[in-house]
């Protein structure tokens, strides 16, 4: 390409570049992509450029073309260092800052934990509102009160991403707030954030034994190990169920940190046998519980072939049965009424959870 060729490329990109921007960067990099393909179809030999030089230039158009543009990435604005980040993002219209505010309290009696401290996040936006690469991040102390902010933060400048409240104390766990482009038009100078006081069950069980307690969204499993002892770190103060999946499981209602002792199963129980399957067929691993009401049943867990084995009492229930895998991004329910030996066979379908 001749240099009045590469005139009427650069005059191109800044055409499309003065849409503004409030206008999506798309016809910008159209331009820009177009004007590499047009140079790329052009022989090495008639260009006499090495390659080194074409990615200089490439890459000055580039900055040339953004700055004509004035596009705005979704993290730019006043605040704390962030990290590079995507080339292509989703605009929305412009406003002014946000400003974050809140409080933060114990969730069983309201006090204020001592060291309370919030960050608010701006990340990347993944399915099931989680949270992905984080953009920025605003930290805050909460005072004596519990109170923090006011926080004033740059408006995002996409839908892609969003912002993550997080507030922690010591021995608590982390309770965490999405705040998309639909809860930013609310009050979020007054916001209430109520963390969960963490502690540690501890107990004893056959070896082996699966144990589950409740929790949400889905209940902290772990296994007794070779000595018979099981630990469930990071467990709600709160009385919740409590199941070990012994040949007859025992249940229970109980308050983290007590110690709980589970016996021998004293006879045989039923079973429920099943597979954990993908849509596709391909076997699943996951933590499965059953539930009976508010009330956890059994427990077990489906290794890489996906079959699992819960243990029943001896009696005629109808059942939840729920599956989760440990990263949490994909599950599966089914009712199943359990009526006694054969044991009965079931396959859940685990499917992404949004």
């Amino acid at each position: 390409m001749d240099s009045d060729g590469a005139r009427g490329g650069t005059a191109e990109l800044v055409r499309a570049a003065g849409v503004g921007r409030r206008e999506h960067c798309g016809r910008l990099e159209s331009s820009f992509l177009g004007f590499l393909a047009r140079r790329t179809r052009v022989p090495i030999a008639k260009t006499r450029r090495t390659q080194e030089s074409k990615l200089l230039e490439r890459a000055r158009l580039i900055v040339i073309a953004v700055l004509f543009a004035g596009c705005t990435l979704p993290w730019q604005g006043d605040g704390p260092a962030t990290t590079t980040g995507p080339t292509s993002v989703t605009p929305v219209p412009e406003g002014p800052p946000l400003v974050f505010g809140g409080n933060v309290r114990d969730i069983i009696d309201g006090h204020v934990p001592e060291g309370a401290t919030v960050r608010i996040d701006l990340a990347q936006k993944q399915p099931c509102q989680r949270e992905g690469i984080v953009w920025a991040a605003w930290p805050a102390d909460a005072s004596a009160s519990g109170r923090f902010g006011p926080l004033e933060v740059p408006r995002p400048k996409s839908n892609d991403v969003a912002f993550f409240v997080h507030a922690t104390a010591p021995g608590y766990n982390d309770k965490s707030l999405f705040i998309g482009a639909a809860e930013a038009r609310g009050d979020l100078g007054n916001l209430t954030l109520d963390v969960t006081p963490t502690v540690t069950l501890r107990g004893t069980a056959p070896p082996g034994t699966v144990i589950a307690l409740e929790d949400s969204p889905f209940p902290r499993l772990t296994v007794a190990d070779a000595g018979g002892v099981f630990v469930i770190g990071g467990a709600p103060a709160l009385e919740a169920s409590f199941v070990a999946g012994t040949d007859v499981p025992f249940t229970d209602r109980v308050r983290a940190p007590q110690n709980i002792t589970v016996p021998k199963s004293n006879g045989t129980g039923w079973q429920l046998e099943g597979r954990l399957v993908t849509t596709s067929g391909a076997p699943m691993a996951a933590d499965i519980v059953a539930w009976n009401g508010t009330t956890l049943w059994s427990a077990a867990r489906a290794s890489d072939s996906g079959v699992f084995v819960l243990p029943i009492a001896p009696q005629g229930v109808a059942l939840r049965i729920e599956a989760r895998t440990w990263d949490g991004h994909y599950g599966a329910t089914l009712t199943q009424d359990v009526q006694g030996p054969p044991a009965t066979r079931a396959t859940l379908v685990m499917r992404a959870l949004c």
